[in-house]
């Protein structure tokens, strides 16, 4: 095999290199998941979550039954988590729910 084959099996070695990375990285770029983020990958997740935080129940509402939730949770910590409100209810995601996670959904006073 003389030397011009071998740097023409080289260059076609590395081209096929860089075309096969480039479809990988395209692939994977272009197929991540973008829940939440639109649909640039490349874009930060900053979007506001599709209802109100104090909205426990996800009834579209923030109100009384949702502070009444809060209440009826308030105390647990994940090990003991018992609904899917206590979850809600951990605002800050510390693992348990708490006065300070009443102080971040309720800021005010009781809904009404």
């Amino acid at each position: 095999m003389n030397i011009k084959t071998k740097i023409l099996i080289g260059v076609f070695i590395a081209a096929m290199i860089t075309v096969i990375l480039g479809v990988v990285l395209f692939y994977g770029v272009s197929n991540r998941s973008t829940f939440g983020c639109g649909s640039n990958p490349f874009a930060g997740c900053e979007q506001e979550p599709p209802h109100d935080l104090c909205d426990l129940n996800r009834d579209g509402v923030c109100n009384a039954t949702d502070y009444d939730l809060f209440q009826k949770v308030k105390g647990q910590c994940r090990t003991n988590f018992t609904t899917i409100y206590s979850i809600y209810a951990d605002v800050d995601a510390d693992g348990c729910v708490t006065d300070y996670d009443e102080q971040l959904l309720f800021p005010t006073t009781k809904p009404k």
